[in-house]
C-alpha cells in the first residue's frame, strides 16, 4: 500500500522555509495490511515530531546506501537508520538522485512506479554542484589516492557534499569514508 501522509512540517533549509511531507519518508512502505501502514505511519510520525531532541543534528547528509535501505524497508538496517536520522533535515547529494534515477532506469521502471522514488526523495534536500563542492570533491579524490584508498566518483561526491555543509554523513559504508579525517561518519553497522 502507498501511501502519503498529508501531515506538513516546516523546515529550514538552506536559509529558506520549505515544506515537506512528514510521513512520506516511510509511507511508501507497506509492513502489512492497509490499516496497519496507516497506524505504522501515524506512529513514526508522532515518534518523529516527539523526538527532536537538542543533541541531533540539524542536518544529516543520508549516503545512498541509507536512503535505498530505508526506501525499500530492508529487515536489518532500515529502522536502525530511521531511529539515526529521525529529527533532522536531510540532505542528500544531486549524486545520490543520479545513483537512484540510474537504477529506476536499469531496472526498466514504469511510469507508476518511477514516480515512487521521485516522491520519497523529494523530502529530502538536494545539494547541486558548484564550485566550493567541486573543489572539495577534487580535494577528496587527491587525498584518497595519496592515502592509498582510491574512492569512486560517487562517493566523493557525497563526501564532498556533507563536507562543504559541516554535516555528519549517515552511511553503512562507514569504511569507504574513514580515510578521509574531517568527514564525520554516522553508521548503524557500527
Amino acid at each position: 500500500m502507498y501511501r502519503h501522509s498529508l501531515s506538513k512540517i516546516r523546515r529550514t533549509s538552506f536559509g529558506c522555509t520549505r515544506s515537506i511531507s512528514t510521513g512520506c519518508l516511510l509511507s511508501h512502505i507497506d509492513p502489512g495490511p492497509a490499516e496497519e501502514s496507516e497506524a505504522y505511519v501515524r506512529l513514526i510520525y508522532e515518534q518523529r515530531r516527539s523526538d527532536l531532541s537538542p543533541k541531533a543534528p540539524a542536518r544529516l547528509v543520508v549516503d545512498t546506501d541509507v536512503g535505498s535501505f530505508i526506501f525499500k524497508w530492508h529487515p536489518v538496517f532500515a529502522q536502525p537508520y530511521v531511529n539515526i536520522i529521525r529529527g533532522a533535515e536531510l540532505i542528500v547529494s544531486f549524486m545520490t538522485l543520479a545513483e537512484v534515477r540510474q537504477g529506476a532506469l536499469h531496472a526498466h521502471w514504469g511510469r507508476h512506479k518511477w514516480d515512487l522514488p521521485e516522491a520519497y526523495l523529494a523530502d529530502f534536500s538536494v545539494l547541486n554542484p558548484d564550485n566550493p563542492l567541486s573543489s572539495t570533491w577534487a580535494q577528496i579524490r587527491n587525498e584518497s589516492v595519496r592515502k592509498g584508498c582510491p574512492m569512486s566518483a560517487a562517493d566523493a561526491w557525497i563526501a564532498a557534499t556533507a563536507l562543504v555543509l559541516s554535516a555528519p554523513l549517515v552511511t553503512n559504508n562507514a569504511k569507504d569514508y574513514r580515510h578521509l579525517g574531517n568527514l564525520q561518519l554516522v553508521s548503524a553497522a557500527g
